[in-house]
């Protein structure tokens, strides 16, 4: 007879369980202040994990997760385009998996990149594609990986940190008169602030410190005064190599040129005036790793174009009272914006439509300047700004001249490459729909799909292969086929020596430059699902394989859409390396 655990037993190994969680959240997610001096000596032996803005850390972020993954045994055969293993990025442990293409890789790998250098942030970056493309799911997905990131210990990110020592102020002061808070008037069609009085229990404040971040998510570094940074830097760094790069790449310029926060600067000076040191002022200061949470809004905010758009400014009543009780002024204003909340992090608008169209809009002045009005004060704004837009919503901003030079698109077609478009087919289905065709079938198959996609004319195409005759077995009229196989990152071993040899970088460039204007019609990834699920449901059978006269027939038949294209009339180029071809 088998006898269940004790209560007891069962008791001690749900604490364990417990325990090792606790453990392991603890280690992830726990934000330990760490003292001005502490941060420097972090920052001395870690200064490229320390000095990075928002954009350097996406760049890093997205090397962490995407390898090249190209094989030198295929050297000889394959497209010289960069092979990005993107899975780790995109798929693993997403709930909906976003699968890219070779093409669509090294166009987002090429984006990534420019962030390094340091040029690219002044710019919003619009992901434009057909509906039924996945821009969601790659937007979704690419931010679930950010804030992943940015928990493990290589995606920290630090944030000025105050703790205002309450007995070395001189304690509290009962000054009713300036004990106010800023609230929002939502009367006015841009929402101005006001000052109204509270009623404040100093007894009930912390004793000890005031502690809080900046809102703005500042860097640490910008504490110290601009002038002085070149040279306290040159001190406390040992690292030549990366001193080399701080002072001379324009990735780091920010440290350099950037300011603090109106919050942290006004609370700087009114420090520095009350205590005259500013090593006492520091030792108020600290750090404390930056929180990016979708959910809250906090590091990460996403826009939806229903959402409605916020009016006025934000204010903590409890910390404006703090301060001005503590340093006996209302000269430290804590109001911010809503968009302190995500500068040194992004901002994404899904879909430009609706009120998302005027969000753009007012981001422009941003973007351009890097600074807007709160109230009467200055807020500085240093954001990835990313957002979606399909086709027919680019009315929006088109025809503005001065949205031309900020705004960068970034395409995100269907998928071109008929090998992902296998594997779309796989994860949907199962990895072993293979076994119900014959081999070469599927990859047909999804040649058909992919080809849909392409435009019928290449003239680079065309001015390479001078005697498309010689290659009537393999070649469709429209030199789709022989496409498909390029944007896969293959080179077909049939063709001549003479056209391998034409096939050069200027050559192979001006073939991949044309897959810019394409993917935006023909089948959708919706459209692709749909219709193979419609095929599975009628042919796939245990005791039959799959062969490419099954095919033709239900692409071929009565009531078929006209979207099949002509690469169907040369059944046996399709076929030729099939095994299924009995023509």
């Amino acid at each position: 007879m088998i006898q269940s655990d004790s209560p007891s037993a069962r008791h001690t190994t749900s604490e364990k369980a417990l325990k090792k969680l606790s453990e392991k959240l603890r280690n992830q997610e726990l934000r330990i202040p760490l003292s001005f001096a502490e941060f420097l000596d972090l920052a001395n032996r870690q200064p490229r994990l320390i000095f990075r803005d928002i954009f350097q850390l996406f760049y890093d972020m997205v090397h962490h997760y995407v390898d090249a993954d190209n094989d030198p045994n295929e050297e000889n055969n394959t497209v010289q385009m960069e092979q990005y293993d993107c899975s780790a990025l995109f798929e693993k442990d997403c709930d909906n998996p976003f699968f890219s293409d070779r093409l669509f890789a090294n166009r987002f790998i090429k984006l990534a990149d420019g962030f390094k250098k340091g040029v690219q942030n002044r710019n919003i970056f619009l992901f434009e594609g057909p509906p039924g493309s996945g821009k969601s799911t790659f937007l979704n997905n690419l931010l679930q990986k950010f804030e992943d990131y940015t928990l493990l210990p290589q995606g920290a990110c630090y944030e000025i940190y105050w703790r205002l020592d309450v007995k070395k102020l001189g304690g509290y002061q009962k000054m009713e008169a300036i004990m106010q808070h800023l609230s929002i008037e939502n009367d006015e069609p841009e929402a101005e602030g006001s000052y109204k009085p509270v009623q404040v229990n100093v007894e009930a404040l912390p004793q000890e410190r005031v502690e809080f971040s900046c809102p703005n998510h500042d860097h640490p570094i910008l504490l110290i005064p601009k002038h002085f940074r070149l040279g306290f830097l040159n001190e406390l760094i040992r690292d030549k190599k990366f001193k080399q790069d701080l002072f001379h790449e324009k990735e780091y310029e920010w440290v350099f040129k950037d300011m603090a926060c109106s919050i942290c600067t006004s609370l700087y000076a009114h420090l520095l005036n009350l205590l005259g040191d500013p090593l006492e002022v520091l030792a108020m200061a600290g750090a404390r790793k930056a929180v990016f949470n979708r959910q809250f809004g906090e590091g990460v905010t996403v826009f939806n174009s229903s959402d409605p758009i916020y009016k006025g400014y934000i204010t903590s009543p409890t910390i404006q009272t703090m301060l001005n009780a503590l340093l006996k002024t209302d000269k430290v204003n804590y109001i911010h914006s809503n968009l302190a909340r995500t500068n040194n992090g992004i901002l994404a608008l899904m879909d430009i439509k609706e009120h998302n169209v005027r969000r753009l809009m007012k981001l422009h002045g941003i973007i351009s300047d890097g600074v807007h009005k709160v109230g009467l004060i200055e807020e500085r704004i240093k954001s990835l700004f990313v957002g979606l837009v399909n086709p027919q919503d680019k009315f929006h901003y088109e025809d503005i001249p001065s949205f031309k030079d900020r705004i960068i698109n970034v395409n995100v077609p269907y998928v071109l490459d008929y090998k992902t478009e296998v594997r779309i087919f796989r994860n949907k289905f199962g990895e072993n729909i293979g076994a119900y065709f014959l081999p070469e079938v599927l990859d047909n198959v999804a040649k058909i799909i992919v080809s849909s996609r392409l435009n019928n004319d290449s003239p680079a195409i065309r001015k390479w292969i001078k005697n498309p005759e010689r290659y009537r077995k393999y070649l469709d009229e429209n030199y789709l086929l022989l496409k498909m196989e390029l944007y896969a990152g293959h080179i077909p071993n049939w063709l001549s020596d003479e056209d391998s040899k034409r096939l050069d970088k200027r050559t192979l460039k001006k073939i991949l430059e044309e897959s810019e204007l394409e993917g935006h019609k023909g089948f959708s990834g919706r459209q692709s699902l749909n219709i193979f699920n419609d095929f599975l449901a009628k042919y796939a059978k245990e005791d039959k394989l799959i062969t490419m006269d099954t095919v033709e027939a239900f692409l071929t038949k009565p009531g078929s859409t006209s979207l099949f294209p002509k690469v169907l009339s040369n059944r046996c180029a399709i076929c030729t390396t099939s095994m299924s071809c009995n023509r």
